[in-house]
């Protein structure tokens, strides 16, 4: 997986009040490496969620989803407010740049057959369970509706069709 440079302020939890971001380290040139790095290492955490060998629990499926794609999200937050805040020529050629893969990241995750798969094992292993809160049912029950509200139900060709779709709106949204 592609590594992310350890002096990028992305590579670690800020150690700032309410983990807010550093922006005396922060350099335009610091954000695609961290979010090329983010996708490639969010991939690898969500592999191990679909793979995972034991039965899926909370513990092992929804909270191991929940907490992948930290270096991603650290970058992509202020990435998309700096952005938003001060759109400079750099930071627009980064996201139109980034824009579909970013979409293909997403796709990659939510039409990944496997994964929905341990999610819906996870359903069916804490239905009858009731120590198990009712918090945790919604978050599952939003996780599995983000799936499906994003294709992982369609035939393959269907699914090809809205990949392609989710990239070029993507980037026509970036270039607009």
């Amino acid at each position: 997986i592609e590594q992310l440079d350890p002096s990028n302020p992305f590579a670690l939890p800020s150690t700032l009040p309410y983990a807010l971001p550093d922006f005396s380290r922060i350099a335009d040139e610091h954000y695609e490496p961290a979010i090329r790095a983010g996708m490639a290492q969010e991939l690898v955490e969500i592999e191990a969620i679909a793979t995972h060998s034991e039965p899926a629990t909370v513990a092992n499926t929804l909270d191991a989803f929940e907490l992948s794609g930290q270096v991603l999200s650290r970058a992509l937050t202020v990435f998309y407010n700096t952005l938003s805040s001060d759109a400079r020529p750099m930071l627009e050629d980064i996201d139109e740049r980034l824009a579909p893969e970013l979409a293909r990241h997403h796709d990659e995750i939510y039409m990944n057959a496997a994964l929905y798969q341990r999610f819906t094992e996870l359903q069916d292993n804490i239905a009858a369970d009731e120590n198990v809160s009712a918090e945790v049912r919604y978050a599952l029950q939003e996780v599995l509706k983000d799936f499906v509200r994003s294709g992982i139900t369609l035939n393959d060709e269907d699914k090809a069709t809205l990949r392609g779709l989710n990239e070029k709106i993507t980037a026509l949204e970036s270039a607009f």
